[in-house]
């Protein structure tokens, strides 16, 4: 009788070590195998991951791109055009510096000295009228340069007097420039550029104006623009 329980105990023990033995191996199966969901996941994975990989090349094919179209318009400028384009990225510059600039590294004289002159007031510097004239005569002449000046300046007894003001400016970018005729040793051009405000953003709409270069004295200078309503009349003859 004791024999058959010993027995019995035995085979309970190897049943039960059986059974642990195959939950143990069900947990392991159940564990490692991948559901439907992670199997989704992952290829939507794998699927994005290719979908950015090809949406970085592409950008950079147009990025490429961009950089070639604008090495090849730059390359196809002739050295007149190359010059025409910088003179207006200077003279541009000079222009709504005159119009925005406050002027203060132009000592006041004293004692002060205001002029109104057609409504504005204008005060007298420690400057020689002659010193800016010549600055702004490395790239403007004839009467591009005398309208310049008239934006802000004056001469009273061969001293510069600057108009009270000063406010925020603005930028140009993308320039291209168009050669429109040449004739009696001036050549006109088509320029156009967008601007960039205040904040330093590039507004969409394209703007356009007329510049006019001339050959001086072995360099070429702006002789006439419109840009920023200067000299409308000139091109409206």
């Amino acid at each position: 009788m004791g024999q058959k329980n010993t027995i019995k105990i035995i085979l309970l023990i190897l049943f039960l070590i059986l059974l642990i033995i195959i939950i143990a191996l069900m947990e392991i199966f159940i564990h490692n195998r991948p559901t439907v969901s992670n199997t989704v996941e992952s290829n939507a994975l794998i699927e994005n991951s290719n979908n950015s990989n090809n949406i970085v090349e592409d950008r950079n094919k147009v990025d490429e791109a961009s950089i070639d179209t604008t090495i090849e318009d730059d390359e196809e400028l002739d050295d007149i055009d190359k010059i025409a384009k910088d003179l207006f990225e200077k003279g541009s510059f000079k222009i709504r510096e005159t119009h925005y600039s406050d002027y203060y590294e132009y000592k006041v004289a004293e004692p002060v000295v205001d002029k109104e002159i057609n409504g504005n007031m204008y005060r007298k510097t420690n400057v020689l009228y002659s010193e800016i004239e010549n600055k702004y005569a490395e790239i403007f002449t004839g009467e591009a340069l005398k309208e310049v000046l008239n934006i802000r300046f004056t001469e009273i007894d061969g001293y510069l007097y600057v108009m009270w003001g000063g406010a925020s400016g603005w930028g140009v970018t993308n320039i291209k420039v168009s050669k429109i005729s040449e004739e009696n040793n001036e050549i006109n051009y088509l320029i156009k550029y967008n601007n960039v405000n205040v904040a330093d953003i590039v507004e969409l709409e394209e703007q356009s104006c007329n510049m006019t270069i001339k050959l001086v004295d072995g360099n070429y200078r702006i002789s006439a623009t419109d840009y920023c309503g200067l000299q409308e009349n000139y091109y409206n003859k």
